[in-house]
């Protein structure tokens, strides 16, 4: 039922994408461009952070200098997927696409292609019908299904929970640049991956895990890989 199409500068998202382009606007770097934060609908659907530079491919992100300096790149691994496990209050395993493959004989790829159509589409048939394309039967599809609610019983699939998620990374994300400007930090986010120097490159570790078990589940580690 909630309908605002427009939120006040007091708004939590308002305040920090002010300060963090507040803060940006004195640095530099490849594609440099104001910090923003796309809703779908009104702002309690999706809500992921944008700015210009996320458009570059990811080998010339390899190269990227913030204020002259070499960069690191680090990414929340399986993202959306490892969210929900630790939602349902399930151990969190080191690569959970992995773990469904084994279980269902399938590649990570084919895992990862039905978990994001799975989570994306509010019913089964919307999700398989995104999945054709990418050459999955019914038979492939069943399969991927019962190994996935087999290892991980309750998971929402094909409910629409993934506007929900993209709106949690947006939050994630809005914390950690929020925290760097305040340290005078450059954080650069590519959804769910995060780009600084690398002499902040420990402070960033630090802060993907710390905001994480903050908006996610209090306690829970996550994965995060270079």
């Amino acid at each position: 039922p909630y309908k605002a199409d427009t939120l006040s500068k007091e708004h939590p998202d308002v305040s920090r994408v002010t300060r963090i382009n507040k803060f940006l606007k004195d640095h530099h770097w490849q594609q440099r461009g104001p910090v923003r934060v796309m809703y779908k609908n009104n702002p309690v659907y999706s809500g992921r952070v944008y700015t210009r530079f996320q458009n570059m491919p990811k080998e010339m992100r390899a190269h990227m200098r913030i204020d002259g300096k070499e960069t690191v790149e680090l990414d929340y691994k399986s993202n959306h997927l490892m969210m929900l496990i630790a939602m349902l209050e399930q151990p969190l395993p080191d690569d959970p696409y992995l773990a469904i493959a084994r279980i269902s004989k399938c590649s990570r790829d084919q895992i990862k292609s039905f978990i994001t159509a799975s989570l994306g589409a509010d019913s089964e048939v919307k999700a398989f019908n995104s999945l054709k394309r990418k050459r999955f039967n019914k038979e492939l599809f069943n399969k991927i299904k019962v190994a996935t609610t087999s290892l991980y019983e309750g998971l929402p699939l094909f409910k629409g929970v993934g506007v929900m998620l993209q709106s949690l990374e947006g939050q994630i994300a809005l914390d950690i640049m929020d925290a760097g400007a305040n340290l005078g930090i450059v954080v650069l986010p590519v959804h769910d991956s995060y780009i600084t120097t690398v002499d902040n490159e420990d402070w960033l570790w630090d802060q993907m895990f710390n905001q994480w078990s903050n908006n996610v589940t209090d306690g829970a580690k996550t994965r995060v890989e270079k």
